[in-house]
Parts: C-alpha cells; sequence; structure tokens
C-alpha cells in the first residue's frame, strides 16, 4: 500500500523520455450552491455543465480543494525545470508552482508548521501561501541556488572549453568524485521505493479482475495513442521532500544520452529540447502571445539579413563573383574590365568616406546595386 507520509512520488521513464509525478494538490473548484448542498466544479466542468446550469467563476465562489492523489505525464526534466524557473521571489510564481504540483512540499519545507485542511477559500489559501512565503523563501532559494550551481556545470551551460567534450552524465561523475563540490548530493537520502502496481496508471477496472480483463484492458491501453499504459518497473520513487525528487531527476537525466537541459537565448529560462538537441529557444509564452521560438526565429532571420546585406559581406561576394568569372574566363575582355572597375570604383568611394563626402550608406546602397546589376556613378 502506499504510504501517506510520502507525498511525492517520481517514475522516470527513459526509453520514452517522460516523467510520471503524483502528488496530492490543491485545485481550484468554484462553489455553487444547490437545493442546500455545496457542490464544487473545475472551470473546465463548468464550461461543460448545461448553459442553464452555468454560473459565474470569479473570486468571490473560488475554493482550493485537496485532491485524491494525482498524477501528471511530462516531458522528463519537466518538474526540475519548473522548480528552476519559478521565481521563490515572488508568491505569485509560488502559487503557480505549488497549484501544478504539491502545496505540501512547502509544507514538508518548513517542518509541517500547518495542519492543513481540505478545503480553503480564496482568500484563505492565499493566506497560507503567504504564510508558507513568509517561513520557506531562504530555505527555497538555498535549495535552488545548489542545483543551479551542479546542472550549470553538468550541462556546461557558462561553455566552458576544457569541459565540452564530455557528457552531462561524466561530467556529473567527475563532480561527485573529485575536488569540486556537488551540492546537490545531500538530499539523496529522503528517498525510498514505494513497490506499488503500476495499476494506478492506467484504467484496468475493478480490484482484482480476472487475468482475461485485464489482458483485454492492456491491449486497448496500448493501442491508444497516448493514453495511460503500464510502466516499464514495479516502483515508483517517493518522498516527504520535493527536493530529494529534483536530485534523483537530476541523476536520472543526467544518464539519457543526448538529452541536454538548456538555458534559452531569449527569456534566459531553462528548458528541455522538444524535437532537436541544438534548440536555443524555449516554447513558453514571452510577449503578445508569442513563444521565445517564435520571437527567437524572428530575430535569428533579421540578424541573418543584417549580416548578410552588411558592407563586408556585400563587397566580399561582389568581389568573389568576379574575380572567379574573370578566372573561369580569362580571354573575356569585358569581364576584366569589369573587374577592374569595381576595385577602382570601391577604392575611390572609400576615400570619398574619408573625406567626408560619402556615407558608408551611401557605399552600402551601391553595393546593394552591383548585386542587383543596377550601375549608378
Amino acid at each position: 500500500m502506499y504510504n501517506e507520509n510520502k507525498t511525492i512520488s517520481v517514475y522516470i521513464d527513459k526509453e520514452n523520455r517522460q516523467e510520471y509525478i503524483t502528488c496530492t494538490r490543491f485545485l481550484p473548484k468554484y462553489k455553487r450552491t444547490y437545493m442546500g448542498n455545496d457542490l464544487y466544479f473545475s472551470k473546465e466542468e463548468v464550461i461543460d455543465l448545461p448553459k442553464y446550469n452555468q454560473f459565474e467563476t470569479n473570486e468571490s465562489n473560488l475554493f482550493y480543494e485537496k485532491s485524491e492523489r494525482v498524477f501528471t505525464i511530462n516531458t522528463v526534466g519537466t518538474y526540475l525545470v519548473d522548480f528552476l524557473n519559478t521565481d521563490f521571489g515572488s508568491i505569485e510564481s509560488i502559487k503557480r508552482y505549488v497549484e501544478k504540483y504539491d502545496i505540501f512540499l512547502l509544507n514538508s519545507l518548513c517542518g509541517n508548521k500547518l495542519d492543513l485542511k481540505d478545503l480553503y477559500s480564496f482568500k484563505e489559501y492565499n493566506d497560507v501561501i503567504e504564510l508558507l512565503f513568509n517561513e520557506c523563501l531562504k530555505d527555497m532559494e538555498k535549495i535552488k541556488s545548489n542545483f543551479l550551481t551542479v546542472i550549470d556545470y553538468v550541462y556546461n551551460l557558462y561553455d566552458l572549453k576544457e569541459i565540452e567534450e564530455f557528457t552531462p552524465y561524466e561530467r556529473y561523475y567527475t563532480l561527485s568524485n573529485s575536488n569540486l563540490k556537488n551540492t546537490v548530493t545531500q538530499y539523496s537520502s529522503a528517498l525510498s521505493l514505494d513497490f506499488n502496481t503500476n495499476i494506478n496508471f492506467m484504467n484496468i477496472g475493478p480490484v482484482g479482475p480476472k487475468p482475461k480483463y485485464i489482458y483485454e484492458r492492456l491491449n486497448i491501453v496500448k493501442n491508444r495513442k497516448n493514453n495511460r499504459r503500464i510502466l516499464n518497473c514495479p516502483y515508483l520513487i517517493s518522498s516527504n521532500y520535493f527536493s530529494s525528487i529534483l536530485y534523483i531527476e537530476l541523476v536520472e537525466l543526467v544518464s539519457i544520452n543526448d538529452f541536454p537541459l538548456k538555458k534559452c537565448q531569449n527569456c534566459s529560462k531553462y528548458f528541455m529540447p522538444q524535437k532537436r538537441t541544438d534548440e536555443i529557444y524555449c516554447n513558453n509564452i514571452y510577449e503578445n502571445n508569442l513563444t521565445c521560438r517564435q520571437i527567437g526565429s524572428q530575430l535569428s532571420r533579421k540578424k541573418r539579413l543584417q549580416v548578410e546585406n552588411s558592407i563586408d559581406r556585400l563587397y566580399r561576394n561582389a568581389y568573389q563573383q568576379k574575380l572567379l568569372r574573370v578566372k573561369r574566363n580569362p580571354n573575356n575582355k569585358d569581364y576584366k574590365a569589369d573587374f577592374d572597375w569595381f576595385k577602382k570604383r570601391v577604392k575611390e568611394i572609400r576615400e570619398d568616406i574619408k573625406e567626408g563626402t560619402k556615407t558608408e550608406e551611401d557605399f552600402k546602397k551601391w553595393l546593394l546595386d552591383v548585386k542587383e546589376k543596377r550601375w549608378f556613378e
């Protein structure tokens, strides 16, 4: 049986590069009183109600209800990346993090000072977050700093030449077995194997079904794309402390080949590449409902055009083009005359720039016209 004291469990599926995070969460629900009974609906459930049963959803009827243990499936590393990208100096940022995962992680860090209820109003819930925020801020920042120290080294995010040829696993091994300090091993002791069955990760059916029923159900699950399926090992790794789950996820992550953790060159947040290992932009919304990947590609294209239309690039291309044409056609006097005229004209324009009668922009415009074969004096 699952030990309720172990608030977070993780299963890393290396083959499919997925992670299963299991925890108890407080889910936002909207209250509606019907025939004297208080009913609580998620926003999605409210939308799915018949129109005559739909009701207004706002802070006045927003509550946070303790859920049963639930799990999420994400790209492996998501739990770690979400932690690294959380601003623990911001209550709103912490609130988003614990709503996605587990408010109990903060309570554990604070020595379980709060006896958490099953249901909170909007104001009560925010008061709980603020209290935990004030109690745990320094500890959270310290944990984050320790992981960043190791991750930046293991994934060579500072582009150190002396370690660029090594894999993340090799760097982690070196970090753990040298005079360099591995600041995350302190979180490795509070872990346990939870020998729970895979039945919780798939809709098998009633307790104790006949084997034939299970095989039939498995066949449905395996053939249904992106559905729950049986896991590849019979246990999960569990802990009371989210820092220990972060630790085991990092250790598992560095052992996966060609799957780097990266830092976005636009927003500087950490991310896991989705399609290619050489991705440099994350897929988070940055501004105007555009992701860093979309904005980054636009900036790269703009920068590339600027480079392609730089004076040095335009001159070099024109010079090489005319030189090659002369070499390939040594008997063509027109090509030779054109090349000599080009060199002479470039020299004249550069002299004019020095004297101040022409500008760099004039030179660039002339080179662009040469590129388009529109000659002018």
